[in-house]
């Protein structure tokens, strides 16, 4: 299965969350795909369960940077039936995501 993984990163408080929350409203993602953000910090900017249920999308949060495993990946893209997801990743932290991106998903960068 092949399913498209977008990580939006930069510093805290760039603008990410508002970045998703625009994208998945706009015309080219708002056609009911479902979306699973993975969101590895909290900003000042939220995201509403009104407003991701409007855009067919689900937040998970990830409290501890440990328990984001390939395991826990693929087991909150399943328990959600995502077609596509999003990471939210702080840009002090983008390292240690590199070790997935080679062989196992279908990636595409996006640096803010």
């Amino acid at each position: 299965m092949e399913l498209p993984v977008f990580i939006i990163n930069g510093f805290l408080e760039s603008g990410k969350t508002a970045f998703i929350k625009d994208t998945l409203k706009g015309e080219d993602f708002n056609d009911g795909t479902r979306s699973l953000i993975i969101a590895c910090e909290d900003g000042e900017e939220e995201y509403s369960e009104i407003e991701m249920q409007k855009v067919n999308a689900k937040v998970v949060f990830v409290e501890d940077m440990d328990e984001f495993t390939k395991d826990f990946f693929i087991a909150k893209c399943n328990e959600s039936k995502a077609e596509r997801v999003f990471v939210e990743y702080p840009d002090n932290l983008s390292c240690t995501f590199r070790k997935y991106q080679h062989g196992y998903f279908h990636i595409f960068l996006l640096l803010l």
